[in-house]
């Protein structure tokens, strides 16, 4: 992706930016001094920073899917395109670049709007997973997810009963709850309303009355 052009005491600043790409602010000496970035073609492991609010778009636009399956690891996928991204320990979003330039030249662009200079830290699930085959921890919400539906087998398989009501509408709720990205009072409250709908107001009255 990137290409070497002569020789330099600093090699980096001769890393020449791919074509047919939009031009992100990014630090060249990343792939250089980060562990593992340097693998592959020079350059394909950039990493690219973002403001958290980059995802607040993804997340309400319906065209879009987020699934964010770890606390700081998710990915962003449409019928075209899935990207992966993570959340480091400062908050910022982190894609690399090889995965960008994939992207059509429209998305490019709404990612450079909210694009910010790297801080250099790609410590998260995101690295962890993809480099050094970590395997990452399922958020706390996909945790509820789970266990409801385990809770709910054995209950069925004890007692005969069914604990929930309503499955269809739950799995509707069950498949749009996310975790807040910017814990804003409207982000949170809309999270724990969904989570009070799948458990508490879908439990099944006739089993309540029966136990």
């Amino acid at each position: 992706m990137f290409q070497l052009k002569g020789h330099s005491e600093e090699p980096f600043e001769k890393l020449q930016y791919p074509k047919g790409c939009v031009d992100f602010r990014i630090s060249k000496s990343d792939c250089f001094f980060i562990p593992a970035l340097s693998i592959g073609d020079l350059g394909d492991f950039a990493p690219v920073f973002f403001s958290l609010d980059v995802l607040i778009y993804y997340m309400h636009n319906p065209r879009y899917k987020v699934d964010l399956g770890a606390e700081t690891y998710g990915q962003i996928s449409t019928e075209e395109f899935i990207i992966p991204f993570g959340i480091n320990r400062s908050g910022k979003v982190i894609m690399w670049l090889t995965d960008i330039i994939k992207l059509p030249e429209e998305e490019q662009y709404y990612l450079r709007s909210k694009n910010i200079p790297s801080d250099h830290d790609v410590g998260s699930e995101f690295y962890e997973g993809q480099f050094e085959c970590i395997w990452a921890e399922p958020s706390k919400i996909n945790q509820v997810k789970s266990l409801r539906k385990l809770l709910s087998q054995l209950t069925l398989q004890v007692h005969g009963l069914n604990l929930f009501m309503l499955d269809e509408e739950a799995e509707i709720i069950t498949r749009r709850i996310s975790k807040p990205i910017l814990f804003t009072d409207k982000e949170v409250g809309d999270t724990y309303e969904d989570i009070n709908k799948i458990l508490v107001e879908s439990l099944n009255v006739y089993y309540k009355t029966r136990v």
